[in-house]
């Protein structure tokens, strides 16, 4: 029997929707615990999740904590963690990790915001990086290294998060003086097969007026010294908070907030280490509402040398609502398998596995409050992939 092209189109597209987009509808029941809320520790607003688990299991949660006002940098934002060391169960009290005074010939404090942490498991060190407004914000920074900028500053422990380093400006090692604003992208960075550290930024340049254009930042020596890689945008349509894996064969995809107009994620990848990338294109499979996301990779657990790829984000076209986390066993190509979290507002979100195969996930859930949860590989599936 022959079938039309008008039917077997339509059947392909209905065959791809439902590859892509499988069980959105079906939300999960789940139970998360409040870990920040305004007036907390005497914070007038949290933002910005970053969520990590160490090989010994220890969960460190990390936000803004923007104590006078509501509102990002130019602001007196400092850095707070809680950390948990029996999986998410229990969580102990609010630390503030860095805090920043309002120098002489500055108006406004300097404040530090948009964290991203990793662990370097070669040295056993716990990274965060983040970024330092010098008493001004994205539209004001300067360029140079001097002054009223924006700068990327390190801190790191060695000891789970139980205390930290004093904060070093990286800045001089990878910002290059005509860049303005030079921030990081709040979420995670990755450790490479190879031992690279990477985070991904974003940064305005001269001479480019408020365009914004993302980049990664790459250490080969455990942390002492970073470099700056190629951008994989245009530089002429504003491309922002960036999440980065590794697949299995060495290439890196990154998965970017934009403001194409497009409602969807951008996606490009390196097989050089960000020398060089690849044409973007836009995954339609993911919605976006121009909203941070969370990427991860994780070890298949059936299938040696493999991995899956965990996302989560609003899934939405039109405002942070919608919360969902999706898995791809085809390195992003297809995403069969979707949970929303909360059909509720959800805007920036953080995912890490636990050392017992789960997913942890660490959300803001709106009225400055964030959430952690944890969830099953077994559940995001409909049991398709086991954990044991």
């Amino acid at each position: 029997m022959k079938i039309s092209r008008n039917v077997s189109g339509l059947i392909a597209t209905a065959i791809l929707f439902l590859t892509s987009n499988f069980a959105v509808n079906a939300q999960m029941q789940i139970t998360p615990k409040e870990l920040f809320s305004a007036g907390q520790a005497n914070v007038s607003e949290y933002r910005i999740p970053s969520l990590i688990s160490t090989p010994k299991g220890t969960l460190i949660a990390l936000v803004d904590a923007r104590k006078d006002r509501k509102g990002d940098i130019p602001n007196n934002v400092d850095l707070a963690i809680r950390r948990s060391e029996d999986g998410g169960e229990s969580w102990g009290s609010v630390q503030i990790i860095v805090d920043y005074e309002k120098p002489e010939g500055y108006d406004i404090p300097w404040g530090a915001a948009d964290a991203a942490m990793v662990y370097d498991t070669e040295t056993s060190t716990l990274w965060c990086l983040y970024t330092l407004g010098q008493g001004v914000g994205i539209k004001q920074s300067q360029p140079g290294l001097d002054g009223h900028t924006c700068q990327i500053h390190a801190i790191y422990s060695k000891n789970e998060g139980k205390t930290w380093s004093e904060p070093r400006d990286i800045s001089p090692d990878c910002k290059p003086l005509n860049m303005k604003f030079f921030g990081t992208a709040p979420g995670i960075g990755i450790q490479t097969k190879d031992g690279e550290l990477v985070f991904c930024i974003y940064t305005t340049e001269e001479g480019n007026g408020n365009v914004m254009t993302p980049y990664l930042i790459i250490s080969e020596d455990n942390g002492k010294s970073w470099n700056l890689s190629e951008t994989w945008a245009d530089k002429k349509t504003s491309v922002t908070e960036t999440q980065i894996v590794e697949l299995p064969d060495g290439t890196w995809m990154v998965n970017s907030r934009n403001h194409y107009g497009k409602r969807r994620r951008l996606i490009a990848t390196s097989k050089d280490k960000g020398r060089t990338w690849s044409e973007i294109s836009f995954d339609q499979a993911l919605p976006c509402p121009t909203c941070m996301a969370s990427l991860i990779s994780i070890p298949h657990p059936k299938k040696k040398n493999k991995q899956l790829l965990v996302f989560a984000n609003p899934a939405s076209e039109k405002g942070r609502k919608n919360g969902t986390v999706r898995i791809s066993d085809d390195n992003g190509k297809t995403w069969l398998w979707s949970k929303q979290i909360t059909s509720g507002p959800y805007g920036y979100s953080c995912l890490t596995q636990l050392p017992n195969g789960e997913i942890g996930l660490f959300y803001e859930g709106g009225e400055s409050k964030l959430y952690f949860t944890t969830l099953s590989i077994d559940q995001l599936t409909n049991g398709k992939i086991k954990t044991k």
